[in-house]
């Protein structure tokens, strides 16, 4: 996954497909989760992914952040009317996608 961006980034938001789940899984765990969950070691990653990937994000209530090329950078989750998880790229953090995210939700 490519982090660079323009000057002005664009986005887009859409629903979640079959093919983004290999890329939301990434960009949850070993992007998001990687860089920020700094109390979780290397061995704890690797222990935990596969129970993180088997929820399987995009056949739940998951929009898509993407930049203006359509490229996943991060996902917001629903249940109802609960925001569950809301996770960007590290490269894209403070650009505004996930007030971008709430804005649309």
């Amino acid at each position: 996954m490519d982090d660079e961006e323009p000057a002005e980034p664009s986005f887009r938001i859409r629903r979640a497909a079959q093919l983004d789940g290999d890329m939301l899984f990434t960009i949850w765990w070993w992007r998001s989760v990687e860089a920020t969950h700094t109390f979780l070691g290397e061995r704890d990653l690797h222990r935990l992914a596969p129970g993180v990937r088997d929820l399987n994000l995009e056949t739940l209530d998951t929009l898509v952040l993407c930049r203006g090329d359509n490229k996943p950078i991060g996902f917001l989750t629903l249940t109802g009317a609960h925001v569950e998880a809301l996770f960007i790229a590290p490269g894209w953090i403070g650009k505004r996608g996930g007030l971008t995210c709430g804005v649309i939700f």
